[in-house]
């Protein structure tokens, strides 16, 4: 059902899933909400962020600063070369989550690679701690 709503943009799929999201959210809240980046690359093909659209129907505040470099699909990684990736988040502006205890929103947890390079990322970057919410695993 998420490839429906990731790889087609059929947001009737997403509505499905922001009610779960709302619920874990509300539970979890942080000062500040990050949805993992998509680097341009995949924005140009998709024509969106998957889990910024799902914020967005949920009408969950959220901020951007954190960003992507392109590289490979995940889904074309072995486990081992996900879990040995180089760093390729950034924080484009560190006075946004300085100090701020941050929560990171991504559609599909398969290693936990992704999260935590993300999460180091924003540690460094001064922010006081991440935790993270995944709709699918």
């Amino acid at each position: 059902m998420m490839a429906l709503y990731k790889y087609r943009g059929d947001y009737a799929i997403a509505a499905v899933f922001s009610g779960e999201l709302i619920k874990k959210w509300s539970y979890v809240a942080k000062e500040v909400t990050i949805p993992l980046p998509i680097s341009a690359e995949r924005r140009a093909e998709r024509g969106f962020n998957q889990t910024e659209g799902l914020l967005k129907l949920a009408n969950i505040p959220f901020t951007t600063q954190l960003k992507r470099e392109h590289t490979e699909k995940q889904s074309k990684k072995t486990r081992r070369e996900r879990i040995d990736q180089e760093q390729y988040f950034f924080v484009e502006e560190r006075d946004t989550v300085a100090s701020k205890e941050v929560l990171l929103i991504d559609d599909i947890y398969t290693t936990g690679a992704t999260l935590h390079l993300a999460a180091e990322a924003l540690m460094k970057s001064g922010a006081k701690s991440v935790s993270s919410i995944t709709i699918f695993r």
